[in-house]
C-alpha cells in the first residue's frame, strides 16, 4: 500500500526565488528598510482625513506650536486651531450621532474641556491669592505674609542685659506666642541662660510683689539684696543655680547649667542695667 504526503506544500523561501539570489546585503538592507519605512509611515491621505477630522498626531499640536513660534507664525497657527475649535462646537447640534461627532473630534473635545476650565478655574484661584494679598494695602486684609507665632530675633519689648555686654540681634531669641526673650552668657565659664518677659499686668503696680510670688513657684525662695535690689536665690539639688529679680519692668530669670560660685552669681546681676 502507498501512502501519499497529505501535508502541505513547504513555502518557498526568499533564498528559493532564484530572481532574490543576485541581491548583495546592502541592496536586501535598502529593499527592507523601504518596506519597512512604507508600512510604520502614515500616508498623506491618512494625515489628511485625520486633520479633516480635527485630530493631530499626539504632541503634534505641541510640536507644531513651538515649529511655528521660531518661525514667527505662532499668532496665526493659535488663531487656526481656535477657528478649529470653534467650527467642532458649532458643529455639535447638527451632527447625527453627538457622541460619535466628539469621539472623532476628541483632541478638539478635549481642547474645548481644558478652555471651560480655564475660564472658571483661572479667575477663581486669582481671587483667593488676592484674597490674602499683602496687609498693608489700605489694612484691609487681616493675613500677612509671615507666621505672626514663628521665633524671631525682635522682642517687641526693650530688654536687660548687663553693662557693657555686646549682645547683637541674632544672639537673641524671641517667642511672640508666650512673650518672652533670652539670650546665652557665662558666668566664670560656666553657660548661663538669661530669659525675661514683661511683669504681668496684675503685678505691674508692686514689681517687687510679684518676683516674689513667681520666685517661689520656681523654689527660690531665698531673698538677696544686690545693691539695693530685691533678688531671689535658688538652687538645684544637682548643681545649677537660679536668681529671679524684676528690672526696668521686666521678670528677669538668670540660670546657670552647673553650680557657679555664689558671689561670682551675685556680681553678675548686680550689672544688670
Amino acid at each position: 500500500m502507498e501512502f501519499k504526503n497529505r501535508s502541505s506544500r513547504r513555502k518557498p523561501m526568499f533564498d528559493d526565488i532564484p530572481s532574490a539570489r543576485w541581491l548583495d546585503d546592502s541592496v536586501w538592507e535598502k529593499t527592507r528598510r523601504r518596506a519597512t519605512d512604507t508600512v510604520s509611515t502614515p500616508t498623506k491621505s491618512s494625515l489628511s482625513s485625520q486633520k479633516a477630522r480635527g485630530l493631530s498626531l499626539p504632541g503634534d499640536f505641541v510640536r507644531r506650536f513651538f515649529l511655528r513660534l521660531k518661525l514667527g507664525k505662532s499668532k496665526q497657527f493659535l488663531k487656526e486651531y481656535i477657528q478649529r475649535i470653534v467650527a467642532f462646537i458649532k458643529g455639535i447640534p447638527s451632527a447625527p450621532s453627538k457622541g460619535v461627532y466628539i469621539r472623532e473630534n476628541s483632541r478638539l473635545a478635549l481642547a474645548v474641556i481644558i478652555c471651560l476650565l480655564a475660564v472658571f478655574v483661572v479667575p477663581f484661584t486669582i481671587l483667593k491669592i488676592n484674597d490674602g494679598s499683602d496687609a498693608s494695602v489700605a489694612g484691609t486684609s487681616t493675613k500677612t505674609s509671615t507666621d505672626a507665632t514663628a521665633p524671631t530675633n525682635e522682642p517687641l519689648f526693650d530688654i536687660v542685659k548687663p553693662a557693657g555686654r555686646d549682645l547683637k540681634k541674632e544672639e537673641v531669641f524671641f517667642d511672640p506666642q508666650r512673650k518672652f526673650a533670652k539670650f546665652t552668657d557665662d558666668v566664670n565659664g560656666i553657660p548661663t541662660i538669661v530669659s525675661q518677659q514683661p511683669i504681668p499686668e496684675i503685678y505691674k503696680t508692686n514689681p517687687a510683689d510679684g518676683a516674689a510670688k513667681i520666685a517661689k513657684d520656681f523654689g527660690a525662695a531665698e531673698l538677696i539684696s544686690i545693691d539695693g535690689q530685691q533678688v531671689y536665690f535658688g538652687q538645684d539639688e544637682k548643681g545649677p543655680m537660679t536668681m529671679i529679680f524684676a528690672k526696668n519692668g521686666n521678670l528677669v530669670f538668670v540660670s546657670t547649667t552647673k553650680a557657679v560660685d555664689k558671689e561670682a552669681l551675685k556680681v553678675y546681676v548686680g550689672n544688670f542695667e
